[in-house]
């Protein structure tokens, strides 16, 4: 593929792009729809499911000696004097933008995670995993961590000072594999001089499926 050919192609890419964005956009309007009227009565609900759709694209593009070739719509008129070559390009683009749901279809992981109540700096946590089908996933591993960039935004939303956590606080295990019933448990152990107000975010992530809870240990829970 010749320059010109390629800065076409990456010209109509973005294009194409961008209109898969608006349609994403007009779909997340959609769902902002108020479920009921004034009246309590349930209203009707809208979903995009393609978008056909038919381009017609005229690009010029432009040769100036020793410099990079440029894109211009046509109808551009030659500057007076220039040493430029134009070569025009129309293209005719049909086709249908599908909404396909995330998975490609498929059924997607989900990661369930829970804590209990902290009790003598210990606080269990329970780790599920199913997909959206309903199916338990077995012997799957799952990564826990602590996300301190989320921790601190959050205590410090919470009116507590953050200043990292402190060395006590750490998950007992960072990596587990689910049991037959799509469940595994760990435990995360809370520094008692951990400071007041002070929110702890772990994570779990099982391929590319990612969960996240916040617990609130400060002040020597």
């Amino acid at each position: 593929m010749d320059d010109d050919n390629r800065l076409v192609a990456e010209s109509i890419e973005e294009l194409l792009v961008a209109l898969a964005s608006g349609v994403r956009e007009a779909q997340e309007a959609l769902n902002e729809a108020e479920p009921i009227d004034s009246f309590g009565r349930p209203m009707p609900a809208y979903h995009i499911p393609y978008l056909d759709f038919e381009l017609g694209v005229d690009v010029e593009t432009t040769h100036q000696t020793g410099g990079r070739p440029l894109l211009r719509l046509t109808n551009v008129r030659k500057p007076a004097g220039s040493t430029r070559s134009h070569r025009e390009t129309r293209s005719q683009i049909s086709g249908r933008l599908v909404a396909i749901p995330p998975g490609e279809g498929l059924p997607v992981p989900i990661i369930h995670l829970t804590a209990g109540d902290i009790q003598e700096g210990q606080c269990p946590l329970d780790v599920e995993l199913f997909n959206s089908a309903g199916e338990v996933l077995a012997d799957t591993r799952v990564e826990l961590n602590l996300d301190l960039a989320a921790s601190e935004r959050l205590t410090r939303a919470n009116g507590g000072e953050f200043a990292g956590l402190r060395t006590g606080t750490r998950l007992v295990d960072a990596i587990l594999v689910t049991d037959k019933t799509g469940l595994s448990q760990t435990r995360i152990s809370i520094d008692r001089n951990e400071r007041d107000k002070t929110i702890i975010v772990v994570t779990a992530r099982a391929g590319t499926t990612t969960a996240s809870l916040s617990i609130e240990a400060g002040g020597g829970s």
